[in-house]
């Protein structure tokens, strides 16, 4: 049984399609809608966590990823075995 896509997510798959500048057109107004948001969902639109999602992005986007087929070998890689 699926669940039903939370509003952030539905928001998220929109935003997803807009252009760099129509993405910062909205960054550029979130100030003003983020009083709206319900308040565990305001950390998300932050000027600060969007940036870290641009870069991880950017790093998607430029092959700088790691696929593990387990926990433990991702534990390993990290050192912490």
């Amino acid at each position: 049984m699926g669940s039903t896509p939370s509003k952030v997510e539905r928001v998220l798959a929109n935003i997803s399609q807009l252009s760099p500048k129509e993405r910062k057109q909205l960054l550029d107004r979130l100030p003003d809608v983020l009083p709206s948001l319900p308040k565990g969902e305001r950390w998300y639109w932050s000027e600060a966590w969007q940036k870290k999602v641009r870069n991880a992005h950017r790093d998607l986007a430029a092959g700088r990823v790691k696929r593990y087929r387990s926990v433990d070998a991702l534990r390993r890689d990290l050192g912490d075995s």
